[in-house]
């Protein structure tokens, strides 16, 4: 289904959080990205953040480029075929930010292996939990797409916008429950938000993915 959450900011501008499910075609294909990554050192963020899970970035990396995607032409070649997928499927849900995403690309050279993404900068994530924070260096709405490594095997798999409430309902945030394919588009410079610690229902029975695609300014970068 297709969900719009209108949000009204404080200084009284909108935002529209968009929830839809991906079709099996690009989930697919992001599993198989997923599971060539779980053998790779995780090289986002660190452990002095506070998040639990691995982080992965690939492609663009400010004017330089991720080292894993970088030296590993088999990672490009996923990438390629994943970037082509989302920017078929995110034409037609995510109109709006695919044109920006668009437009960012005529602004910059873009990477060989991207020409056909919506953006040629990705993170994905592994069993990912965070405190709620926002992303202060996206230019664009990030629009992350969750997977499973076995269907099911994810509790308390969830997406919290903790400064969201619901009806001017003070105290009650936007939660999010998680499913292999759900997909999200938000803008994180505006809006707090992250990732539930999760559980499995079998340990060891298998990861949770996010796949996220955004865009972030070139300068003053962090990860």
């Amino acid at each position: 289904g297709k969900t719009d959450i209108i949000v009204r900011l404080s200084e009284g501008s909108n935002t529209t959080i968009k929830v839809r499910q991906a079709d099996s075609s690009l989930t697919d294909s992001i599993k198989v990205l997923n599971l060539r990554l779980k053998s790779e050192k995780s090289n986002c963020r660190g452990k002095k953040c506070g998040d639990n899970g691995s982080m992965y970035g690939l492609g663009e990396k400010g004017d330089d480029e991720f080292s894993l995607s970088k030296n590993n032409e088999d990672i490009q070649q996923m990438m390629a075929t994943i970037g082509e997928k989302c920017s078929t499927w995110y034409r037609k849900e995510f109109h709006d930010e695919f044109l920006e995403m668009e437009q960012l690309k005529k602004d910059y050279d873009s990477l060989d292996y991207m020409t056909d993404s919506p953006s040629p900068f990705v993170i994905v994530s592994q069993n990912l939990s965070n405190s709620s924070h926002y992303d202060i260096g996206d230019e664009v709405n990030s629009i992350t797409t969750w997977t499973e490594e076995t269907l099911g095997n994810t509790l308390n798999w969830k997406f919290v916008f903790p400064n969201v409430s619901i009806n001017n309902n003070p105290g009650k945030a936007l939660v999010i429950i998680l499913s292999d394919g759900l997909t999200i588009s938000w803008n994180g410079a505006l809006l707090r938000h992250g990732s539930s610690r999760t559980n499995e229902r079998v340990k060891d029975g298998g990861s949770s993915f996010g796949f996220l695609m955004s865009r972030k300014k070139r300068k003053g970068i962090k990860l």
